[in-house]
Order: structure tokens, then sequence, then C-alpha cells
């Protein structure tokens, strides 16, 4: 198994900007992680994790001088930054490391990863609530941050990588390693120019006689010093998290609040899709390109079994491959739709088996279908952790050796070039008239990378694209 340490660091910091460059004892702070994970015998890949920002950009020239890969993703959702590294790294086990805890504990460090590799069972080990704040790593699987990344909701766990895990035991099987001595009062990160005081005293006094000196050292040397622990004693454990648990709460209140404008907006999309097929637009479908990937690069599929098509507009495909011989389902958001694809599929001598599409979770048992389609239409899911939790439907429900199709917007096309600005997680809004249809206001999602797309598309055992 490939262990990958992955250290999370930015410049942007409201109490102490620029913090992980600061320098101590000739070295910057990101510098010290780095040596001191150098250390640790059982990780395989040292990677800092940083953002897209250009206020970034020192420390990629940084890991760059230390000699550590640098994975630059997006600044607020942190879990989806650390998803990205690890699958990029092809890592299976990810211990998080944050470039403003210098002083990790080398064997420790190791105690932790040996005790989550030693135990298949569990899912993530860390070190607990009895060591100083500071000392805090943690080692995890990556079927556990894939699904943490999938399903993760809240601002508090897209922003600090784990409390998904940790706060759903009967999910994850999890375990925290703690000091004989409870010495939580003690605080060795930097987050203030006082910490920083604190972490400098500690490393001109022990470095020296010991570069690798650990949690023990360091607390008997701070129980000498009650003038250096008075200087941050003050700050309250773990106050970056707390901030982003109380901004949940805020969030949640302005959701509740919205609720009800939020039924109405998913009315209108639902009035607007059954115009749209109302129209007649609809029965453009099936789609031209897709007959084609059908009928020729994948003519080998078996011409019987299941097959699903998730946003099947008029039921054109559907209608194509009942008489090829499948056994053809469909699912859409409109009633309308539905209506107008058993009319034509009465026309058409054929049975299809349809139902109204609720959220990303499909009313199918593992392993149903023998192909799932999703052709224009699994970015109407409006952002990308709604997308996610599709795409891991359509792999659930497919067999090992099924098929999806799926097509995305391709950056160059008229709907890209009239979306408004971003309403982030991927999501942009249709805002000006198109004479192609009247999806005006929907919201869509857009990722413009490849790479992007290959993240969510992870779990499937192989990946083709191409431009149709």
């Amino acid at each position: 198994m490939k262990t990958v340490a992955i250290i999370q660091a930015r410049m942007g910091s409201s109490r102490l900007p620029g913090k992980v460059m600061k320098v101590i004892s000739g070295k910057t702070i990101l510098g010290h992680v780095v040596k001191r994970a150098r250390a640790v015998r059982l990780l395989d890949e040292i990677v800092v994790a940083t953002t897209t920002g250009k206020a970034d950009d020192v420390i990629e020239v940084e890991s760059a001088r230390l000699g550590v890969a640098c994975f630059r993703g997006d600044e607020r959702d942190v879990l989806d930054r650390y998803y990205r590294a690890a699958q990029l790294h092809e890592a299976d086990v990810i211990v998080r490391l944050t470039a403003d805890c210098p002083l990790l504990d080398v064997e420790e460090l190791d105690r932790a990863v040996g005790f989550l590799l030693d135990n298949p069972k569990l899912d993530y080990v860390a070190l607990g609530s009895t060591y100083p704040e500071g000392y805090g790593v943690e080692a995890f699987k990556m079927e556990a941050l894939s699904k943490a990344w999938r399903e993760a909701g809240l601002l508090s766990e897209r922003e600090h990588v784990t409390p998904y895990i940790w706060k759903h035991a009967d999910r994850f099987s999890v375990q925290r390693l703690e000091l004989e001595e409870d010495c939580s009062r003690f605080r060795v990160t930097v987050d203030e120019e006082s910490d920083l005081q604190v972490v400098s005293a500690l490393v001109d006094a022990l470095e020296e006689s010991n570069p690798f000196f650990g949690v023990k050292t360091a607390v008997e040397f701070l129980k000498t010093r009650p003038d250096l622990t008075s200087l941050n004693s003050h700050i309250p454990r773990q106050a970056g998290y707390w901030k982003s648990v109380n901004e949940d709460a805020r969030l949640k209140v302005a959701r509740l609040q919205s609720m009800d404008e939020e039924k109405e907006a998913t009315v209108r999309d639902s009035e607007k899709w059954a115009e749209f097929y109302r129209t007649g637009l609809g029965s453009l479908y099936p789609d031209e390109n897709l007959l084609r990937l059908i009928k020729g690069k994948y003519a080998d599929i078996p011409r019987s079994g299941r097959a699903l098509d998730v946003g099947f507009g008029r039921g054109g495909t559907l209608i194509m491959l009942a008489q090829t011989g499948y056994e053809a389902h469909g699912l859409e958001v409109s009633g309308e739709s539905i209506t107008a694809a058993e009319d034509l599929a009465k026309q058409a001598g054929v049975d299809l088996k349809l139902g109204l599409l609720e959220g990303t979770e499909l009313t199918y048992p593992d392993s149903y279908f023998d192909i799932v389609i999703s052709w224009n239409a699994v970015y109407y899911y409006g952002k990308r952790s709604l997308v996610a939790a599709a795409i891991e439907e359509f792999r659930r429900v497919l067999r090992p050796e099924g098929v999806l199709l799926m097509s995305v917007i391709h950056p160059n096309s008229f709907m890209v070039r009239r979306l408004s600005e971003d309403l982030g997680d991927g999501a942009r809004r249709i805002d000006r008239e198109s004479p192609y249809d009247n999806r005006l206001g929907m919201e869509i999602f857009y990722d413009a990378t490849s790479s992007g797309w290959r993240h969510l598309l992870a779990g499937f055992k192989q990946i083709e694209e191409g431009y149709v």
C-alpha cells in the first residue's frame, strides 16, 4: 500500500498572513514540516497541497526548492484538494499534515500510520486530544476519503477535511491514540505571532542537540518555561474548526429561511422542462453522436440486457434501445416528458419502464444494468457534489462489465458562452436567452478540464474520452 503525506499550506491567514513561509532557525515553517516528514519511516511520498491563488505561487516555488511535489487546488474546499492530490499520487493511505504545525513527532506519526496499516478494518487513526495542539496528525484510507469527498456537505467538513469521517463512527472505523499524560494545555501550532515566539524558542533550545525532538521532550521543556506558555495559553484549541462550525449553523439558518424559495425554484425548473418537451424540441433525440457511439465504437455491447437512460427527454434513445433488444428503463424530472415518451413508445410498439427522477439516488439494486446513459443531462444536477453523487449511483447500478455513456459540456459550446459568473461548487446559471431552448435561469455544473471529469469518474475501471 502506498502511503502519502499531504501537507496543506497557503499564504492566506487572517491572524498571521504568510505564516508557512515564516523562518525559524534558518528554515521556513513549511521546510521544518517537510524535514520531519522525510524522517517518518512509513511514508512513501510527500506532497504539498496549496491553492490555485497567485499568492500561493511562492509555496509552489518553496516546494520545488525542498524537493517535494506540489498540488494546487480549491482554496476553501480543502477536502476536494486532498482528494484530488491523493488521486493524482495514487495514494492508498493518506497522512494529513498542516504547514502550521512544524514540530510533528516522527515516532508518534510512525506509530499512528503503523496502527492503521496493522489493523485492516480501521478507516482512520489520529493522535488524540491529550496531545498538545500542533501534534495532532491523522492517517486514513483512500476509501474513507473518497466517501467523505462524495458525501460531506457542511462547510466545516469541506474546509477541515476529516470531520465527516470521525463524526460518523457508525459508517467508519475510527481510532484515536492518546498520551499517558494529558498535555492538551500546551500549544505548539502557529496561528498567531505569540505561537511563533513559542515554537521559535523550542527550536532554538532543543533542535541543535536533537534535530527531531518529540512531544515528550517539548512538553518537559515547556513545563520549565511558564513565561513561554503564558504567551499563547489564551488561544482556544481548534479555533479555526469551531469558527467553521459556527458558520455551519449560520448557513443552516439561512438554508431554512430560503427553503420555500428553493421549492418554488424546483417547481419552476420542472415546468421549464415540461415546456421544453411540449414544444417538440426534445424530439431531437436520440442524438446522432450517441447513436454513432452505440452502433459504431461500442457495437460489441450485447444487444440484450437492461439499459437505463437518466434524463431520457422524449424517449427516442430508449425506443431505439428497446427495438435493439434491451429492457429499457428511463428516469426524467418532468411528468410531461414521461407522457410524451409513453406516447412515442406506443406508436413504435415497444415497452418502456419509466419513472420520475428525484435527486441523485437511484431506486435500483446494485449491478442491475448493462448500460447506463446520461446524455446532455448530468450537468443539470448543478453542483460538483451532486454530480459526484449521481456518477457514484451510475457506477453502483452498473454491472462490473457494464458501460456508462455520458456527455458533458464542451468548453467552446454555446451553453458555456452564455453562462453567468461562478456560483460556487462548479455551479453556473444560464443567464441569457438562447434560440435553442428556454432553460434560462437553470443552474448547471461546468468543469472545463478533462482531469476534473476523470476525478469524478475515478470509480470506473476504464475511462475513454473524445469529442462528439
